[in-house]
């Protein structure tokens, strides 16, 4: 579950992790134009996105409240048992699609724990108490295990052996990972508190990454330079429920079943 900021006096927009998970892929399925390469495999990358953050599906419905904020519990406030059985659910989910699904996912999930793969400086892992840093790591190193047997089997195949090179691999690892932030950008704040920002390594073709910067032009209006859509002006958009903070877990199931979806938009064009 994401919990977005609140303006002054309103309540906070409560957004599951499939609806972060499709702004994403909206992103991916608008990917590519003259500067930027398209999707390869495109079909593939798409269900990545898509389903990158399935293991949550399960347990979003099921978090009971955070005391301290009155609402859901917010990301890796999650408690720690339900973090691990999110962990490898979304790599078991993808791998049934395909094993390079299977293996992107897995790295995205390691990657989380590991600031994915040296593209952020936060180790989560090492923040964690030595009891559950134990846990952790053993999930871990499964993933570390699921990935090479993946690797062992796409490897064989025509198609895919080249994909699972190291340049060809980790162009597709960041280019989700781009599809991810980006969204967490609109996600996690509100758009008055959206701040102009930056995101390093993002692969315009296989071995040339660039930085896409991102300003905030007015309410709901947003610059991209370089520009990585197909089209522009572009449109995206992602529901969540608004809610005010319940004082116990029953209050706010009652918040939240009673409550429409409401729909943010966002305009996105060419610096």
């Amino acid at each position: 579950m994401i919990i977005q900021s609140a303006p002054q006096g309103k309540g906070h927009l409560v957004i599951q992790q499939k609806e972060h998970a499709m702004l994403a892929a909206r992103f991916a399925q608008s990917w590519g134009n003259d500067n930027f390469s398209e999707l390869h495999p495109k079909s593939l990358m798409e269900f990545i996105v898509e389903h990158h953050d399935e293991g949550w599906n399960a347990i979003d419905p099921k978090l009971g409240i955070n005391e301290e904020t009155g609402l859901p519990y917010n990301l890796i406030q999650t408690p720690f048992e339900y973090l691990m059985e999110t962990g490898p659910k979304g790599p078991n989910y993808a791998e049934m699609k395909h094993a390079y699904c299977g293996l992107l996912v897995s790295m995205h999930t390691y990657g989380l724990y590991n600031g994915r793969y040296g593209l952020s400086d936060k180790i989560f892992v090492n923040l964690l108490p030595e009891d559950k840093k134990n846990i952790a790591n053993t999930m871990l190193s499964a993933e570390l295990d699921r990935q090479d047997r993946l690797k062992e089997i796409l490897a064989q195949d025509e198609y895919f052996s080249s994909l699972v090179q190291d340049t060809e691999l980790f162009h597709n690892y960041k280019l989700l990972q781009f599809f991810d932030t980006l969204s967490l950008y609109f996600n996690m704040n509100h758009d008055e508190e959206r701040e102009d920002t930056h995101f390093l390594n993002v692969p315009m073709k296989v071995g040339e990454d660039t930085t896409i910067s991102i300003k905030r032009i007015s309410k709901g209006l947003y610059g991209l330079s370089p520009f990585p859509f197909k089209k522009q002006p572009i449109e995206f958009h992602f529901d969540g429920k608004r809610i005010l903070p319940q004082s116990n877990e029953d209050d706010l199931k009652t918040a939240l079943n009673g409550t429409h979806l409401e729909r943010e938009t966002i305009l996105c064009i060419s610096l």
